[in-house]
């Protein structure tokens, strides 16, 4: 009979307890430097706290009597924290013990409830500008890409070999790049008057070795 209680009490118990701190996140990350805050989250103090108040009021912050969460700036941090951050790095269970919190699908349960926030916003940050606004960002923009009125960040890709330019990319604009390994840097842009994406493929001619797409 002990033997049977021992093994029940170990079943969700001890054996399969995670320690956990909220001394980091709670004591440590506020009082960083800016610079110090801006490596582990992406933004400065400022910025994070106009996220926060951006999305306080969200329908999915609301704490029921079963179901208590976190504070809206204890989800945005580990949300930040994990956005800015690549390979070993963001790994879950890493995350989960940094913030002290489960490492089953509570973080993935944050990420989606920012995100959502974010998004049922999204009309307010991301909007197509008026005809004024457009002829004046065009202006402002006729030195580097003409007649564009915004840019929109890209990826690298890294290829094996030498594309076929006129097989291989005949809907992209491309323009060949000097003294650089062979590449794709996709960018996207909005031409004035249009309201629609315009893909740039940007290849440089020298081969990448030893990476495959």
């Amino acid at each position: 009979m002990e033997d049977i209680l021992t093994i029940s009490s170990c079943c969700r118990g001890i054996e399969f307890s995670v320690p956990k701190s909220f001394d980091w996140r709670t004591h440590v990350l506020p009082n960083l430097n800016e610079d110090r805050f801006l490596q582990m989250l992406r933004v400065t103090k400022m910025q994070f706290q106009t996220i926060v108040e951006f999305v306080r009021n969200d329908s999915g912050f609301k704490s029921s009597l079963f179901r208590p969460q976190m504070s809206v700036e204890q989800q945005a941090v580990i949300v930040l924290f994990r956005l800015g951050s690549s390979g070993e790095a963001a790994a879950i269970r890493k995350i989960a013990t940094l913030f002290g919190v489960g490492d089953g699908g509570t973080i993935g349960s944050i990420t989606d409830r920012v995100f959502s926030a974010i998004l049922r916003k999204l009309s307010q940050l991301i909007y197509w500008p008026n005809a004024a606004e457009r002829k004046k960002l065009a202006l402002e923009t006729i030195h580097e890409l003409p007649y564009c009125i915004g840019y929109i960040d890209g990826s690298e890709i890294k290829l094996a070999r030498t594309p076929q330019l006129d097989h291989e990319f005949e809907d992209l604009t491309v323009i060949v790049m000097l003294n650089e390994p062979y590449g794709i840097l996709l960018t996207m842009w909005l031409l004035f008057q249009k309201k629609q994406l315009q893909p740039l493929c940007l290849i440089s001619p020298e081969q990448f070795h030893q990476e495959v797409v």
